[in-house]
């Protein structure tokens, strides 16, 4: 081969990239780009191949490097090529298209044939707006227009009252702006732990908005901004900004850039997340919480005087943030849409992020499926609406949808794993939230519901500390927060109001429910609980074969209204390999559990019952159901328990040395309240024995009475040595126990 051309200008006005020039190749993921190859008479095209990589530490597990050949036409599902030879023999035209869930940063092209490598040059994959495989699809051209290619905006700040518009250049194509969108994502510590495994999860959107969350501001790390709200000395004064572009190119030549305030920070991040190709808008509230307790009611305390002493609540005229556009396969498909995320450092984040990172690869790599099955559900079917559209004859439908599947579980599980381990614990970052569970009050979704629900819809409380220390309410509102929250209209300069996309009416009964349902499910989190109905087993201490004892199924009502429920609990023997035998007991009833009680049904396991029916295995599985009579709501829960078998006691006579006679003396305690038949001890070691075992036949064993047996043996060899003993008989056997033998010469 003699050269490559990237096609540049070609590439980048299909895939909305051009304003970054023609001196560098940006696409977008999902959508082919081609290059042109001028090949010498020998180039062997059916031989050809092509790798492609990204990061420092690039490997196929991590999808951050694919090795793939030419095919007839190229797929939307994976990295593929396809080719077409000029008639002149000269030229070859590849199209190359990289999957739409693929990894975003810079990425090397290399051309492979038997065995030689020629590097083509590079590029830069991007989040993909314009297509619907991606997770940042927007169906509206006039919206991607103004969330991902507008370089200018308003901000809105001010009072409720008096609210204006401030301009801004977000400048997210000018030189060298995408360079250092990309060098914050490398200087973010989890790329700095673990640069495998930050650059594969660079293919979300939600954890890449988290981490630009965390990174525009500096307060954990080397990000981009320091905030400050009074002194700005040794720094610009926040309101002398008029655009991002300055802020980082600083950030990029000298470290954290000195001073922001909240609606800068909402603007770098907007111009951060829109360069990388996620939509993106920054959001302006009015009357905004800062709940500082997590209780979603902000308390003003004020002394005699009038003078405030509130220590950690406030509302500030005006906040800012941004939402950006996303699905959320993780929470289900109702909450896709805007995610709000706010960079201004307020408080840390709710959860740990490391173990998420630590485990991602390993576990997706390894197809555990730690997903919930409604999830799944609603991703799958916002999968099959995508693929839907996009079908290209039957069989290959099926070969999308295979390989569509895989990626949604792969995708889903990661954020599974985040849902259980979190993402940036202890870190000032914020979001992001999908603005319809901040509208629902469901605030159990990721990540920091409650505190971006509170911003907007918290209630205020007025108290008053008396000379005697009582504290005494006076007054409070359940309306002056999350008013007139404000961004730029899509397409004009106008301001468009989004109050109503965030919460329902102030005052309304839609409202009031909402903030109620915030209110308990707040309560629920910080408990560490769900909503819903919650049914467990809880087992009894002594469980010990031939006794009887008695187990519980615990329904718990963690809903806001009392339930009424049929309740059944059920005991069966089974086996080792899962077999059910026959039921051992039985219990039901109807029960009407109010909100956050709980309700116990017992059962008590009788031996007359399990005795006859258990296997040598001695496993018993309890089954609980409950069906809400009204609501057809249903739930279960199993547990299956081992009985405790009796111990054996092992006494050694003698000592332990080689050929001298040791006599064990063994004793069990019948538990059952039945004869048992035919018993006898069986004892077998290693060098003590002569290898074979030892019995000794006792005949039988009343009820609660002993079983004794004593069994002499010499050892043949010095050393350390266990000696094995079992106990067996027509109703109770395969009971083992062991005791070490030191062997001296």
């Amino acid at each position: 081969m003699e050269s490559c051309d990237p096609n540049i200008k070609s590439n980048n006005s299909n895939h909305h990239t051009d304003r970054y020039g023609d001196q560098r190749l940006v696409v977008r993921r999902g959508q082919p780009f081609s290059v042109l190859l001028h090949t010498k008479p020998d180039f062997k095209l059916s031989k050809t191949s092509f790798i492609v990589e990204t990061g420092p530490l690039p490997r196929e597990e991590s999808d951050t490097k694919a090795c793939f050949g030419l095919g007839d036409s190229t797929v939307d599902t994976e990295w593929s090529a396809s080719a077409t030879a000029d008639p002149s023999g000269n030229t070859v035209s590849v199209s190359i298209s990289p999957p739409p869930t693929a990894p975003i940063g810079l990425y090397s092209l290399t051309l492979e044939q038997e065995g030689q490598k020629v590097k083509l040059g590079e590029f830069t994959l991007l989040f993909n707006a314009w297509c619907r495989g991606d997770a940042v699809y927007m169906r509206s051209e006039t919206k991607r227009n103004e969330y991902v290619l507008a370089q200018h905006g308003l901000v809105y700040r001010g009072t409720q009252k008096r609210i204006k518009g401030t301009p801004w250049n977000y400048g997210q194509f000018d030189p060298d702006i995408l360079d250092i969108c990309l060098m914050i994502l490398d200087s973010n510590p989890k790329f700095v732990s673990d640069a495998d495994q930050d650059c594969s999860a660079r293919r979300n959107p939600i954890y890449v908005t988290r981490v630009l969350s965390a990174m525009i501001n500096s307060n954990d790390d080397r990000g981009v901004l320091v905030g400050s709200w009074h002194d700005y000395s040794n720094g610009v004064h926040p309101g002398k900004w008029i655009g991002s572009a300055d802020i980082l190119r600083q950030w990029a030549e000298s470290g954290p850039v000195r001073y922001g305030q909240c609606w800068v920070f909402a603007a770098v991040a907007c111009t951060v997340s829109r360069a990388l190709g996620i939509p993106c808008r920054v959001v302006s509230n009015f009357g905004s919480a800062h709940d500082s307790n997590a209780n979603l009611i902000i308390e003003n305390l004020y002394d005699e005087n009038g003078e405030s002493i509130s220590q950690g609540d406030s509302i500030w005229n005006f906040h800012v943030w941004v939402d950006s556009w996303m699905t959320r396969p993780d929470l289900g498909s109702e909450f896709d849409g805007w995610q709000t995320s706010d960079p201004t450092p307020q408080e840390m984040s709710e959860d740990n992020f490391h173990k998420v990172l630590k485990t991602f690869r390993g576990e997706e790599r390894r197809g555990k499926e730690g997903r919930e099955g409604e999830e799944r559900r609603g991703e799958e079917r916002r999968g099959e609406e995508r693929r839907g559209e996009e079908r290209r004859g039957e069989e290959r439908r099926r070969g999308e949808e295979r390989h569509r599947s895989s990626k949604i579980h792969t995708e889903i599980h990661y954020i599974n794993l985040c849902l259980g381990g979190g993402m940036l614990s202890g870190v000032f970052c914020c979001g992001p939230a999908p603005v319809r569970a901040i509208k629902e009050g469901e605030l159990t979704k990721k990540y920091d519901a409650p505190f971006i629900f509170a911003e907007v819809n918290a209630d205020v409380v007025d108290l008053v500390q008396l000379s005697d220390g009582q504290i005494v309410k006076f007054g409070g509102s359940t309306k002056s927060v999350g008013r007139f929250i404000s961004t730029k209209a899509v397409g004009s300069e106008e301001r468009h109001d989004i109050t109503h996309q965030y919460k329902y009416p102030e005052g309304s009964p839609e409202e009031r429910q909402v903030y109620e349902k915030a209110q308990h499910r707040n309560k629920l989190q910080q408990r560490g609980e769900e909503p819903g109905l919650h049914l467990k087993i809880k087992l009894a201490h002594d469980m010990i074969v031939g006794s009887d004892f008695e187990v519980f199924a615990v329904l718990t009502n963690n809903c806001m209204e009392a339930r009424t429920c049929f309740f059944k609990f059920f005991a069966k023997t089974v086996s080792y390999n899962g077999k059910l035998g026959e039921s051992c007991g039985f219990a039901s009833q109807t029960v009407e559990v109010a909100p956050g009680e709980d309700k116990r049904l017992s059962l008590r396991v009788e031996y007359d019952q399990y005795g006859p029916k258990i296997t040598s295995d001695r496993l018993i599985t309890l089954s609980a159901i409950t069906i809400d009579k009204n609501t057809k709501d249903f739930h279960k829960a199993e547990k299956t328990v081992v009985l405790d078998e009796p111990d054996i006691e092992i006494q050694l006579s003698g000592e332990a040395k080689v050929s001298q006679l040791l006599t064990a003396k063994l004793t069990l305690l019948n538990p059952l309240p039945e004869l048992l038949q035919d018993c006898s001890f069986t004892i077998e070691g290693v060098d003590l024995t002569k290898g074979k075992p030892l019995t000794h036949r006792i005949g039988d064993v009343g009820p609660r009475q002993e079983a004794k047996a004593s069994l002499q043996f010499r050892p043949s060899r010095a050393g350390a040595t266990v000696l094995l003993v079992n106990f067996d008989s027509d109703k109770l056997n395969n009971i083992k126990s062991s005791i070490n033998v030191d062997v001296r010469e």
